[in-house]
């Protein structure tokens, strides 16, 4: 392979792994979200259920 092969090959690679980590950056971002969606969400029942 000549030296431009292998720099595609790099290339390539890095960004199948930078696609990677987007999907797990937002993966968590959506976790985290619901965490935080789900705590409000109890908060507010409790709440009603006081009233």
């Amino acid at each position: 392979a000549t030296a431009f092969d292998e720099y595609t090959d790099q290339t390539t690679r890095v960004t199948e792994i930078n696609k990677i980590n987007v999907k797990l950056v937002k993966d968590v971002m959506d976790q985290s979200g619901l965490i935080i969606k789900k705590s409000l969400f109890e908060k507010l029942l409790d709440k009603t259920k006081r009233n």
